[in-house]
């Protein structure tokens, strides 16, 4: 059943991310193309939803932000951080886990 979340919400985030993909001009990728053959979302928030600093975006391009209460651009949240240190504990992903553990510790 967690998984089925975790999927859930991953599959929300690249719908968002492919919508302003789509929907606006092409972003470029934060870093080579990852590409994974188990779970090919996750090479694409690999390569299209991660910031810089290897936080996981909201969304795929940059927004307008009126309001701080308000997520609208490429803003991290920590619950995108937990859903992604879940993933990588169930599929036993030690290095995946410990740099969502530093980005935890670094950023929120």
């Amino acid at each position: 059943m967690k998984m089925l979340v975790i999927i859930l919400i991953v599959a929300a985030l690249v719908g968002t991310g492919i919508y302003l993909y789509s929907s606006s001009s092409s972003p470029s990728p934060s870093s080579e193309r990852v590409v994974d053959d188990k779970y090919p979302v996750s090479g694409f928030i690999q390569t299209w939803m991660l910031n810089d600093n290897g936080t996981v975006a909201t969304y795929i391009q940059d927004g307008d932000i009126e309001d701080s209460d308000e997520v609208k651009g490429r803003e991290s949240l920590s619950e995108t951080l937990g859903l992604w240190m879940d993933f990588a504990v169930e599929e036993n992903n030690e290095e995946l886990f410990q740099k969502g553990y530093e980005q935890l510790e670094n950023y929120f």
